[in-house]
């Protein structure tokens, strides 16, 4: 017999009766007519049966059909095969049939009937109820499992119909029709009713972080402001009105009370006396910080004693005077020894007074630490306060007072001259220096942001300053070859070099040695006594345009901030611990992987790039790397790196300070030539901040910053990606726009513009600058800004569609009568954790103008807010017009 997979029965694989059915020698006589017509009436009657047992199976097959379609794939896979070996076996027994009674009935007479009617009868029920077993189990085989809740069930999916068509006479063969792969539905069934899904419910989301964040933002919020007309102070108009501004600053931010709230969590560490399995080294160094916060503690001096000790023993004794007198008499003439010597002490005390030198990653070569000159420290005071008159006279007077208490207490003004002529000279010279300050953060040397060239080079652009000297005395204790030619790297504009030059040559000699004192008092004026504090509390009111008012800070606050700039490396392994989990990672490497697709996709459509500069800058993104949390040197699970000093009982506050910040310097000193550890960070890990170091293109994200309200894995997604994702994705953009299109994925300099984007580019940003009579700085700022919320908007979207999104963006309670859909949560998120107060009133113009520009050149503000359908697609905005200019991201 063939197999029954082979011999599936549609009604055309009997053998006809002119077909030998068993071996003979010779023919058999003809089969009597009446015999013959009684034998085809029971052939008819069996193939109805059959046709019967095919409805049955194709009724089953529908079933078997619906179960696919609901997912059943295993129980489709046993119904096909039953179907096809219900359909064989009908065949073969239809066959078997009508040959056995051929084969015993050969010489039958004419009219002789060769079966009786019960015999028939018996056979045909046989047949019967052979196809009704195989019918009934093929119905249990194929049927899906019964759910105990129907309403669970998924809709039945429609069955297609085709016309049903009656089985062919049975015709000779001699190959088994093949399978079919589908079995049409007869047009007698009756259409399957497919009801309407159920309207999906509501997600609440009912975490303790979804009910802190639903609190915050309807407090946050003004109802009574369009967020079309000023969406800053509909989102934070409810913030400001319920935050007071402290008595010691002049403004607050929802990123200041961070910070404050990162200040708290370091002093639970200062304060904390059990001990942790640590090494004994960070035992140590522990105990040390722990010290000289408890020495900062104690009531403050009064005096300024400390101070001036430090400036006579560093920097008075051995480097003053720097000049010598010179006939005529009155005349000074600058020694170019005493004047290295002093820059070199001032240095070593973390004092970039006219020039700073340090080390960093080499823009040149890979893998390896380089000397790097940069522009110095320009002052208290910068760009447009020098043209506010109030100030300048309110600073010159500060520096008259405050002079005369530090420096005045080891050495005078100096024969004929007073302290008031002293700040007047100081000043002057400031002014000049923070111009020149100013001009080279503007422009490039060589076009490009850093510039490696010979020290005889950085002589003949500055020929004033005695640059062999200097570097001859600073780096003696550096296995340095100090030489004319002499490989350093170049930070600023050429022009700020040369007029660095010019300043020193024009200055009196006595004026430049009392500017370098400044620098030095200023420096560390924090440190001084009371009536230090005040003078530069007056001076903090002018600038900020209050009436008085200001206090000095709580004394534990002032503490930790010194703790955390001073030795927050060492604490970031307890901050660490104690704010950043596994959650919180697992979200944040999926935010990232977010935020770069979206990225990609703004590099490959924004139409000013061509595709050499899109293929670039998609290479550098693909390198870009990402450091959460705390700088791997200084990482949760390796020791603490050793110092070169102790903060033992004998450790006095200012003390601890000086030596704390001569260790900075000199252990960052004993880098150069050393090869890069790349994942080094230039900040600590208490920081509200993320950061793009180009030089190892990689974006930082400080654990200080992974906290709410800005980022939290107990709220929706949506207001993450909104605070958090907003700010990483600007921080990307920036390696691949500005001074991140000079650097390669490797970090070193290697512009990757071609001049017709560097074309387009320019035009774009022009163009904005001359429609709104901004400065490129603003602009810069702004465009980068909306570049990177569209990417956290479009990133979020992404997440939303994938597997696990509607969990981790659900609803708030109490915010259902507001209009608001998950992504204008996005835009909340993104503009509530960038509120600001400052006294006054004063304070948050710049923020609330910066964030309603960057929200009207959003892409999808508009249609969120439906401010297009109420107002007009340019009439609502506040800010920029959206289509005035060419989009840049």
């Amino acid at each position: 017999m063939a197999d029954p997979e082979d011999n599936f029965h549609d009604g055309g694989n009997a053998p006809t009766e002119t077909a030998p059915l068993l071996p003979s020698s010779s023919a058999p006589e003809p089969v009597p007519s009446d015999l013959q017509s009684q034998f085809n009436a029971l052939i008819q009657r069996a193939r109805e049966q059959s046709t019967t047992t095919a409805a049955a199976a194709r009724e089953h097959g529908t079933a078997a059909y619906a179960a696919v379609s609901a997912g059943v794939a295993t129980g489709a896979t046993h119904a096909r095969s039953y179907l096809s070996r219900a359909s064989s076996t009908v065949s073969e027994r239809y066959q078997d049939f009508s040959q056995r009674n051929r084969a015993l009935f050969p010489d039958t007479p004419a009219g002789q009937t060769p079966l009786s009617r019960a015999t028939r009868a018996a056979i045909v029920g046989g047949v019967l109820i052979l196809i009704l077993l195989f019918a009934g189990f093929i119905k249990v085989a194929v049927s899906p499992p019964v759910e105990k809740d129907p309403g669970s069930l998924p809709p039945p999916v429609p069955v297609p119909t085709t016309t049903s068509e009656p089985l062919p006479e049975p015709t000779a063969t001699t190959q088994p029709s093949p399978s079919p792969t589908h079995i049409p539905a007869p047009t007698s069934l009756p259409p399957v009713p497919v009801p309407d899904p159920p309207p999906e419910p509501v997600k609440y989301c009912t975490t303790p972080g979804c009910i802190i964040a639903a609190s915050r933002l309807i407090r946050s919020i003004d109802e009574f402001v369009d967020p079309c007309e000023d969406f800053y102070q509909y989102a934070c108009g409810g913030w400001e009105k319920r935050h007071n501004v402290p008595e010691y600053t002049l403004q607050t931010s929802v990123e200041q009370h961070l910070r404050e709230r990162n200040l708290r969590t370091i002093q639970t560490i200062l304060l904390n006396k059990t001990t942790s399995p640590l090494t004994y080294n960070d035992q140590t160094a522990l105990k040390g910080v722990r010290h000289f916060y408890t020495q900062c503690l104690q009531p403050p001096s009064p005096s300024s004693t400390p101070l001036s000790l430090l400036l006579r023993t560093n920097l008075i004794t051995p480097t003053f005077p720097l000049y010598k007198s010179t006939f005529p008499w009155g005349k000074r003439a600058v020694l170019p020894q005493k004047v290295a010597l002093a820059l070199s002490a001032l240095h070593s005390l973390d004092v970039p007074s006219l020039f700073h030198l340090s080390v960093d990653s080499s823009a040149y070569k890979k893998h390896l630490n380089a000397l790097v000159v940069s522009p110095g420290r320009g002052g208290i005071l910068r760009g447009d306060m020098w043209r506010r008159e109030e100030v300048v006279k309110v600073y010159t007077e500060t520096v008259r007072d405050v002079m005369e208490e530090i420096v005045g207490r080891v050495r005078g003004p100096g024969i004929g001259r007073s302290w008031d002529k002293v700040a007047q000279g100081v000043v002057e010279v400031e002014r000049a220096l923070g111009w020149a300050v100013e001009m080279g953060q503007g422009n490039d040397v060589g076009g490009v942001p850093v510039h490696e060239i010979e020290l005889k080079t950085l002589e003949k652009m500055a020929p004033a300053v005695p640059w062999t000297l200097y570097f001859t005395e600073r780096l003696k204790d550096v296995n340095v070859t100090v030489s004319k030619s002499l490989r350093l790297e170049i930070r600023g504009s050429e022009g700020f070099y040369t007029t660095l030059s010019k300043i020193m040559e024009r200055t009196d000699p006595l004026v430049l040695e009392e500017f370098v004192l400044w620098q030095a008092v200023e420096s560390y004026s924090r440190y001084g006594g009371e009536d230090v504090q005040r003078s530069f509390r007056k001076l903090v009111e002018v600038i900020g345009g209050v009436d008085g008012g200001l206090t000095a800070p709580p004394r534990w606050e002032k503490c930790t901030r010194d703790v955390q700039e001073h030795f927050g490396h060492v604490l970031g392994k307890w901050f660490v611990n104690g704010t950043l989990n596994d959650e919180k990672k697992r979200t944040l490497e999926q935010m990232q992987f977010y935020l770069k697709d979206s990225l990609r996709n703004q590099i490959w459509h924004n139409g000013w790039m061509d595709y050499d500069t899109s293929s670039k800058a998609a290479e550098k993104l693909w390198a870009l790397s990402f450091h959460v949390g705390t700088p791997p040197p200084f990482s949760t699970t390796g020791p603490l790196p050793s110092t070169d000093f102790e903060m033992d009982d004998g450790t006095g506050y200012f003390d601890g300070v000086v030596k704390a910040r001569e260790w900075r310097v000199r252990a960052d000193l004993e880098t150069v030539g050393k090869v890069l550890k790349r994942g080094r960070w230039q900040r600590d890990a208490g920081v509200v901040r993320v950061h793009n170091d180009l030089l190892t293109n990689s974006v930082s994200i400080s654990s200080g910053i992974l906290r709410d309200p800005i980022f939290d894995t107990d709220a929706p997604s949506y207001l993450s990606f909104g605070s958090l994702g907003s700010r990483l994705s600007t921080e990307m953009l920036r390696a691949f726009e500005g001074d991140g299109r000079d650097f390669s994925p490797q970090g070193l300099v290697s512009p990757w513009y071609t001049f017709p984007t560097l074309q387009k580019f320019k035009n774009i940003t022009q163009c904005y600058e001359k429609e709104y009579n901004a400065t490129s700085w603003v602009v810069g700022k702004v465009l980068i800004g909306v570049g990177g919320l569209d990417a956290a908007v479009d990133g979020w979207r992404v997440e939303r569609q994938g597997l696990g999104g509607a969990e981790k963006n659900g609803r708030l309670f109490g915010v259902d009568g507001k209009g608001w859909s998950e992504e204008t949560g996005v835009y909340l998120g993104y503009a509530t954790s960038m509120c600001a107060k400052g006294r006054g009133g004063r304070g948050r113009g710049k923020v609330s103008e910066y964030v309603n520009t960057v929200v009207s050149l959003s892409e999808g503000f508009a249609g969120a807010f439906g401010c297009k359908a109420r107002k007009g697609h340019e009439a609502f905005r506040k800010g920029w017009k959206k289509g005035v200019c060419p989009a840049l991201w």
